[in-house]
């Protein structure tokens, strides 16, 4: 099988505190308080080992629907100010949806931003 690597940054202001964001993200099975769900996205399970850490790995997306085997990985860990993730996307005909597949995954990356953004920015007592 092929294999294909996309790298992508995403950026935005918060106006938070970086402990405050480090938290909300890092806390894997917990993104339903702030994120609502998607057609990408439903919720975050099997998060070994939890805390999250370095290491820790995670099934994302939507795990109970069929075809939706995604996978990601902390690959590194910084409190508070560096979380970076890698996920695996397992697809059959991988060059005739690769476009599909990044467009949606660069959507819901952007969509997941929007989110911690106004959570952040909104909750009481900050």
């Amino acid at each position: 099988m092929s294999r294909s690597q996309w790298h992508k940054f995403y950026r935005s202001r918060v106006a938070a505190p970086a402990d405050v964001l480090f938290d909300l993200l890092a806390d894997l099975p917990e993104y339903r308080r702030w994120l609502p769900g998607s057609e990408q996205f439903g919720r975050t399970t099997d998060v070994e080992p939890y805390p999250v850490r370095l290491g820790s790995r995670y099934h994302d997306g939507r795990p109970d629907g069929s075809g939706r085997d995604w996978w990601g990985t902390v690959t590194g860990y910084q409190p508070p100010g560096c979380l970076d993730f890698q996920h695996t996307i397992r697809v059959a005909p991988l060059r005739a949806l690769r476009r599909l597949i990044i467009k949606a995954f660069d959507q819901e990356n952007v969509r997941t931003m929007a989110a911690l953004k106004r959570y952040a920015e909104e909750r009481p007592g900050r």
